[in-house]
């Protein structure tokens, strides 16, 4: 789905289909883009790379012993 789609989509919603609109499209694309950015955080897609919280890495073999340090970075 496009942006002119998801448009459409919220202007239907919002019974806001007659021009003028009620809601100009900058305004419905800053709520889409949070609305995105919101729905990635909590489904865990995006990485803070400001955490501090720890990322233990476990080896392949199933032995549970810790993988080489640098196994989580990129």
């Amino acid at each position: 789905m496009n942006t002119g789609a998801l448009l459409a989509a919220c202007r239907e919603m919002l019974n806001d289909l007659a021009q003028p609109y009620g809601w100009d499209d900058a305004q419905l694309v800053r709520y889409l883009n949070n609305a995105v950015g919101e729905a990635c955080l909590r489904a865990r897609l995006l990485k803070d790379d400001a955490s501090t919280l720890l990322e233990l890495c476990v080896s392949p073999r199933g032995d549970g012993r810790p993988a080489e340090p640098a196994c989580g970075r990129r």
